[in-house]
Formats: structure tokens, C-alpha cells, sequence
């Protein structure tokens, strides 16, 4: 092998260093994020932090973010070997020049859990790859693929079966744990097979255009939750086209959108509908960052509309107080015959976070209120309710709830700790009647029926869920985003009737690529 194959195959194995510039996106998983947003709110910095995910060429220009990605904390012998390059600091597989980048990495989710209220064991084996780098400095690709086998705890277990999805991905089939190596683990014995394909190509045509095609998703505000468009459900095709100037972005998002629960043959796919979205953020002031949204589903010669307000105060250096408005109808006249119109479909969301509290560099505290009124982002055609593969397009509850959220997140070199609270008030409908959670009911089958006045949020069949999550996370590798990480969660819903409780402990190796809700 001539001298030139020998260095072209060093490279190729990820001797080469990483290259700045490159247009793809941040994966969107709040661990990352967390990492490094408190300089995105330090006094003085301009970026618009609302749409996510992130470029990574764009947050060069307002923080050190290479720098940060390619953070190496491990000095051991081990480490600076080639094969512990690649497990802490490099991409499995890179090849860097200057007219080109490729990279390879495995994905792959490998979690162990039991669950001490219920005594039944619960497995995640995930598996994939993903490629990803840069043509020129103006062309970036990205491709991921994995499948999964899983089980899961009985709430979730009903989510699956209501939907007929896996939520945050897309359609499942049955898979048994009790035949086989699966055997050992003693686990629930019935689980699910899912895969899940994701990818796009980016163009930057200058540095205040960038146009992006491909298959993901989006998520719009600054919060735990969106009221907008949310990363927590199903990924769809698009097309993103983003363009800066002065002190604005204006984003737009086209896609292609999917009704599973109406049957249709086999051969002719389920039926497509459309979404149109739209977000213009503004810096106001040093202090003020304001958006305007406005999105619309459309298909069969109908269209559902959405709109609503986003703002971000900076009230101290690295501290943020958000908020979102969101309007599906206001049905004004009726205000003013009665209260409770179900035709006043609103949202409502508030919150704050503060890094570096007490001076306690590393810390970061976050507290939110959501609240969402019956039977908002449903329609009286459930074709073109606000939602895609019978999940929400925005928050994961759907309509008709309370929630708090609240994250304490520290972070020290490579280990990170988090603890999370969620509490929601829900009201939740029965299988035949509407009272305005479920956005995939036609509105035409609420309880008081259609344009009824006398709807308050928490209607129905009242639900308490109270979810806290405890783990210690280490950052192995943080090109490639892998953890290890060891939690325990503690979920209890509470009816009129009965409550379920469940205490999960699990210990999980992890490349954490995108959020994993399963927090309602």
C-alpha cells in the first residue's frame, strides 16, 4: 500500500481534527443544550434562541461552540490511544479536507430498568449508525437509521395501544421478550419492534440564508415545552428555508403530514395532509427578543390555523423569563353570551431559567406553567386537526390540562446531574365522548356538544400525574453524544377511582441524539 492510501486510511479512521463551519444541526437533546445556552443568554449576544434545532455554523458566530463540542476531559493513557480517541474524543469513523468532511458514529441506546411497585424488568435495545459532514463550506448532510426493541411500563403501555404508535416515533409491531437470550433478563415478556429513519441535506447560500430538505423535526421556544411545534412527537419530510437580517429571523417550514387512523388499501399509503409553518423573531431591545407564529394544516380543500406570540426577557446576565400566547380560536362574540365557549381554543405558557444562580457556575434552575383549553388544535374534521401520526404537533398531553415542569440541572466537567418534576391536572376523555384532550376526537363529539358554552380546562375525567426523574449522567464522548447514565423515575397518576404508581431504576449506555418524552 503506497504512503498515500496509508495516510488517506489514518484519516479516514478519525486522525484528522474537526472542521468549523459546517451548516448541520445541533441534535436536539436538552443535556446538550444545556451545556452551552447560558452564554446564548448572556447580555450582548443576539441569537435567536427560540427555533430549534441549532445550525452549528451559526452558533460559532455568537459562542465558542467547537471548542465546547470537542471538549476532551479524559487524560489518561487509554484516552490518547487510537482506540481511546475513538471511544471519548473522535467521531468512530472521519475523514476531514478542506473541500470535504465525512463522519461516521453508532447509535445506539442500551437500557436495563425495573420497576420495584409493579416487579417486572424493562429493556431498550437500540441500534444504528448515523453519517454526517460537509460538502465545500456551503453544502452539510446528515443521515441517521436505527431500530429498536423495548418494552415498556403500563401507561405507556396504553399510550401505544391508543394510538396505535410508539410516541416520539411511528408505527410498531409486537415483539416477544420470552423466547430466546431474552429470556435472561427476565424482563415484561411482550414489547415492540420500531425503527426510525432520519436525515436532510443543509445549504447555506450565504450567511444569512440557509435552506434545509429532508426528514426530522422541529421545535419552536425557549421553554421545556412548545405550544407551537414541539420535537416530542413523529418526524416528517420538509422543507426549511431560514433568512437573517438586521435584528430578525424569519424562518419557514413546509411539510408533509399524515393521518394513520383512517384505513385505507395498503398499496395507496395513509392519507396526507399539509403544514405550512412560519416564525419571525425580532430583537426588540438588548433585553427583548419577541416572535410572531403562524402555521396552518390543510388538505381535502380544508384548513385548520394556529397563531400566537413568543417572548424572551433577559432581566440579569445568563437569565431568562419566557412565555408563549397560542390562539386556535377566540370566538369573540361569545365572550360576551356566556362563559366557557368551546370555541375559545387558547394556550398559555410561562416560565424562567437561571443559570449560574448564587454564583454556583455549572447550575442551571428552570421552573414552567403550561395550560391549554378544551378541544384547541382539534377540528370538527379530525383529517385536519393540529397533529401528525395521531400525535400532537405541539404539547404531548394535547388540550384540556395544567402542568408544571420544574429542572435543576449541574453540570461539573463530565458528569451532569438532573432532576426533574412534572405535575399536570388533566382532564381526559372516555372512549366515546369528547371533553377536549385528545386533539385526533372531531370536535363534533364533545360532551356538551359542538359550540357548547360551560367548558372549563381540567373537564372530564380528572387526572393527577405527578412525575419526578433523578440520574447521574457521565459524558463519554461528546462528538458523538455518548453517556452513561443511571436514573430512577417516579411516576403516580391519580383518578377518582384508583392511582397506579410506578418507581423505575435504570442504567443506560446512550448517544443521545434527540429528547425522549415519556413524561406524562
Amino acid at each position: 500500500m503506497r504512503w498515500r492510501q496509508v495516510l488517506a486510511l489514518v484519516y479516514l479512521m478519525g486522525l484528522g481534527s474537526a472542521s468549523v463551519g459546517q451548516t448541520y444541526n445541533v441534535p436536539l437533546n436538552n443535556v446538550v443544550y444545556y451545556g452551552f445556552e447560558a452564554d446564548l443568554y448572556r447580555k450582548g449576544c443576539e441569537f435567536h434562541t427560540s427555533m430549534k434545532p441549532y445550525r452549528m455554523d451559526d452558533l460559532n458566530r455568537s459562542i465558542r461552540y467547537d471548542s465546547l463540542r470537542t471538549l476532551n476531559h479524559h487524560h489518561s493513557k487509554f484516552s490518547k490511544s487510537f482506540v481511546g480517541r475513538k471511544i471519548v474524543s473522535r467521531s468512530l469513523l472521519q475523514l476531514d479536507s478542506s473541500r470535504f468532511t465525512i463522519a461516521a458514529d453508532l447509535v445506539f441506546n442500551f437500557e436495563l430498568g425495573r420497576d420495584f411497585v409493579g416487579k417486572y424488568n424493562y429493556l431498550v435495545n437500540t441500534k444504528g449508525a448515523r453519517l454526517f459532514g460537509r460538502i465545500g463550506k456551503r453544502v452539510s448532510y446528515y443521515s441517521a437509521i436505527f431500530e429498536t426493541q423495548a418494552t415498556f411500563m403500563p401507561y405507556m403501555v396504553r399510550e401505544i395501544k391508543a394510538r396505535n404508535v410508539v410516541p416520539g416515533f411511528g408505527r410498531a409491531k409486537d415483539f416477544p421478550f420470552n423466547r430466546g437470550l431474552w429470556q435472561a433478563f427476565k424482563s415484561v415478556p411482550n414489547g415492540y419492534d420500531f425503527a426510525l429513519v432520519q436525515g436532510y441535506v443543509s445549504y447555506s447560500a450565504t450567511r444569512w440564508l440557509n435552506v434545509q430538505l429532508g426528514h426530522d423535526r422541529f421545535m419552536i421556544g425557549d421553554g421545556y415545552r412548545s405550544l407551537f411545534l414541539s420535537d416530542a412527537g413523529f418526524n416528517y419530510p420538509f422543507v426549511k428555508a431560514e433568512a437573517s437580517f438586521w435584528k430578525m429571523r424569519y424562518t419557514m417550514l413546509w411539510n408533509s403530514l399524515q393521518d394513520i387512523s383512517i384505513p385505507v388499501p395498503f398499496e395507496s399509503g395513509f392519507v396526507k395532509k399539509w403544514g405550512s409553518f412560519h416564525y419571525l423573531s425580532y430583537n426588540a431591545t438588548p433585553w427583548l427578543q419577541a416572535g410572531l407564529f403562524g402555521a396552518v394544516v390543510w388538505g381535502r380543500g380544508k384548513s385548520n390555523g394556529v397563531g400566537g406570540l413568543n417572548l424572551r426577557f433577559r432581566p440579569f446576565n445568563r437569565t431568562i423569563i419566557y412565555g408563549q400566547l397560542l390562539i386556535d380560536d377566540l370566538a369573540v362574540a361569545e365572550m360576551f353570551e356566556g362563559s366557557g365557549h368551546m370555541g375559545q381554543k387558547v394556550g398559555l405558557q410561562l416560565g424562567t431559567k437561571v443559570h449560574a444562580p448564587f454564583r454556583a457556575k455549572g447550575l442551571m434552575l428552570q421552573m414552567e406553567y403550561n395550560t391549554v383549553r378544551p378541544y384547541t388544535y382539534a377540528s370538527s374534521d379530525r383529517y385536519i386537526n393540529y397533529g401528525h401520526y395521531n400525535q400532537a404537533l405541539a404539547h404531548p398531553l394535547g388540550a384540556n390540562f395544567h402542568e408544571l415542569v420544574g429542572i435543576l440541572h449541574y453540570r461539573f466537567k463530565d458528569i451532569a446531574f438532573v432532576y426533574k418534576l412534572n405535575y399536570a391536572v388533566i382532564g381526559r376523555d372516555t372512549s366515546a365522548t369528547s371533553f377536549g384532550a385528545d386533539i385526533n376526537k372531531p370536535t363534533t363529539e364533545a360532551a356538551l356538544g359542538q359550540w357548547s358554552y360551560g367548558n372549563t380546562t381540567g373537564q372530564g375525567i380528572g387526572s393527577t400525574v405527578l412525575m419526578q426523574d433523578i440520574n447521574l449522567s457521565y459524558t463519554v464522548n461528546r462528538v458523538s453524544n455518548f453517556y452513561i447514565i443511571l436514573g430512577l423515575q417516579h411516576r403516580q397518576e391519580t383518578t377518582a377511582v384508583a392511582t397506579e404508581k410506578n418507581v423505575y431504576v435504570y442504567f443506560a449506555l446512550r448517544t443521545m441524539l434527540s429528547n425522549l418524552y415519556n413524561d406524562y
